[in-house]
């Protein structure tokens, strides 16, 4: 056993060594008749103090814990700037008065209008600016839009193949406030021109052949190309 593992007997003159400091105070308590102390210093009044057994060794008594338990730090929070207090032991590293504050003070993103009206939020570094891949499609696009709303619509999802949500989002990019349509409504028009099908128009449809009765189809496949190509009149 070598001195570098052993814990050598603190009584002068003694030459007993120990596997721990634990075993060293025990024989150093019976064999000496002198118990060992080992003492903390108090967090709040700077007294040296003997913790108790399994104490932490923070205070000295629960007068000095209440008290200290009592003390205030008074912060000002770097994002909102109100002042706010803290125990010592919380204030320590404290920056914000709440999470919301932590929130905003790290959020990264910025606030832009999209050409179709719309606020979105996205990263500052991002090179977005529209709210959806609608809008982005209609911002890219070289190809003229018809004034007229029916030729709008036919244009958007009947030529250019996009669904009742898309065409939507995409002829409201282009219209007038007044002029905007519900999604309903999108529906119903792209239906009466007969682009469009739910059971229901179906069904009709049925009962007019029934009839004898053909709906009214716009035709005009040249005039969609023109405008697909950009070759429309100005």
């Amino acid at each position: 056993m070598t001195s570098d593992e052993t814990i050598s007997c603190e009584w002068d003159g003694c030459e007993r060594e120990f596997l721990s400091r634990t075993s060293m105070k025990i024989h150093h308590s019976r064999a000496h008749g002198e118990r060992l102390v080992e003492t903390a210093t108090c967090d709040h009044c700077g007294d040296e103090f003997e913790p108790a057994s399994g104490a932490t060794g923070t205070y000295c008594s629960t007068a000095c814990a209440g008290a200290a338990r009592s003390e205030r730090v008074t912060l000002t929070c770097e994002e909102c700037g109100d002042e706010f207090d803290l125990s010592p032991s919380d204030a320590e590293g404290r920056k914000y008065c709440s999470k919301e504050c932590y929130g905003v003070a790290k959020d990264t993103t910025e606030v832009r209008t999209c050409p179709c009206g719309t606020t979105f939020r996205t990263q500052q570094t991002s090179d977005k600016q529209t709210c959806s891949h609608p809008c982005e499609g209609e911002l890219k696009t070289s190809k003229p839009r018809p004034d007229d709303v029916d030729a709008l619509l036919w244009l958007l999802y009947e030529y250019e193949e996009h669904t009742i949500k898309e065409t939507h989002k995409r002829a409201n990019h282009h219209l007038d406030d007044d002029d905007r349509l519900t999604r309903d409504e999108v529906s119903d028009r792209l239906i009466e021109m007969g682009v469009h099908s739910n059971l229901i128009q179906i069904k009709a449809q049925q009962a007019a052949e029934r009839e004898d009765v053909s709906a009214d189809v716009p035709d005009g496949d040249e005039t969609w190309r023109q405008y697909q190509e950009g070759r429309a009149d100005d």
